[in-house]
């Protein structure tokens, strides 16, 4: 697979972007400057960068508690994104919602969601946008309603594993 330069460019940027919104709000936390807890995605933004160049403000996305990525690179206002960290009503949620990614319709984020929300929330809106990417942590393949919503998104049986739930 090749990419062209301009396209490689785009995407480093965000991830680049990514990363340096990640460092100030590790920066921030540690000078108890933002309320609650942090959930870092540092190290992950190649994941974020690569679905999202692939999606259009109507497609919707969703993630887990580490979503911050997925928020830049589908085209969030890192300005709001700041602001909602650090508590301020020109946030996102104005203020409220702290460090669980923010929700934007117009940029086709729904916000974070728990281990389960990310699967059964793309499965559900599947008929009412273009695409869904829900992006979830590798442990979620562990909960049964990850399962649950394979089955339910792709006509396909739930693969029968001893310890698995669902």
């Amino acid at each position: 697979m090749t990419i062209d330069p301009a396209t490689a460019l785009d995407l480093y940027r965000v991830m680049r972007t990514i990363r340096r919104f990640e460092q100030r709000s590790t920066t921030l936390f540690g000078e108890n400057k933002i309320w609650g807890t942090i959930h870092s995605y540092a190290g992950e933004e190649a994941i974020a960068a690569g679905v999202c160049a692939h999606l259009r403000d109507d497609d919707w996305i969703t993630s887990t508690h580490r979503g911050h990525g997925h928020c830049i690179a589908k085209g969030a206002d890192l300005g709001k994104m700041f602001a909602e960290l650090l508590g301020r009503e020109t946030g996102y949620c104005r203020g409220r919602g702290g460090s669980m990614p923010p929700s934007d319709p117009s940029k086709g984020t729904s916000g974070a969601q728990g281990h389960a929300g990310p699967s059964l929330f793309s499965g559900l809106h599947s008929s009412r946008c273009a695409r869904c990417s829900a992006c979830c942590h590798h442990g979620i393949r562990r909960l049964g309603g990850f399962w649950r919503w394979r089955r339910f998104t792709m006509g396909r049986p739930a693969p029968r594993r001893r310890g698995l739930a669902g």
